[in-house]
């Protein structure tokens, strides 16, 4: 993880007194594409204290799935959440908090050219953005088992994936 990042997460540790995951180990500041998940409960996270692709749950190996079919170095990516500490109450009174920490992220990635919002609580938060580099934003299904019952989740998120490759390819 680059230094960068490990500041960014100091900071926000600073900041709330909260318990985050960290990166992954290969994440980067290099990132074109970043992608915003919910939060880190009841996944992969819980268990390897990362926020990574390469967590052993269902959310992170249907990503890996998508993005391989895509053909997507995941050395391009950059995984994160919006209410990015573990045993948070996800309420909209956050949002406006949430979303300046995700600017600030995105203040860091010189190579960022697409935003990836992953399921509807993230969406309305990421609503919040001022998105001061005018990055492109792409909404998608949640990639977990539950959101992935939802209607047309299954058609959406290949789609995503393709668009995000269109864009930094």
């Amino acid at each position: 993880m680059d230094i960068q990042l490990k500041k960014y997460l100091s900071n926000l540790k600073e900041k709330t007194g909260y318990r985050f995951p960290s990166f992954d180990d290969n994440a980067s500041i290099k990132a074109e594409v970043l992608c915003v998940l919910q939060d880190p409960g009841h996944s992969g996270a819980e268990r390897s204290l990362k926020c990574s692709l390469n967590n052993n749950d269902p959310t992170a190996r249907r990503q890996r799935d998508e993005i391989k079919k895509v053909n997507i170095s995941e050395d391009r990516i950059l995984m994160w959440n919006f209410y990015a500490a573990f045993d948070l109450t996800i309420n909209k009174k956050n949002n406006l908090f949430w979303a300046s920490q995700i600017d600030e992220l995105i203040e860091l990635l010189p190579n960022l050219k697409v935003i990836v919002v992953f399921g509807k609580k993230t969406w309305e938060g990421m609503f919040n953005i001022k998105n001061l580099k005018k990055i492109t934003i792409l909404s998608a299904p949640h990639p977990s088992n539950r959101g992935m019952n939802d209607d047309g989740a299954s058609e959406k998120l290949p789609l995503t994936w393709k668009s995000v490759q269109e864009i930094i390819d």
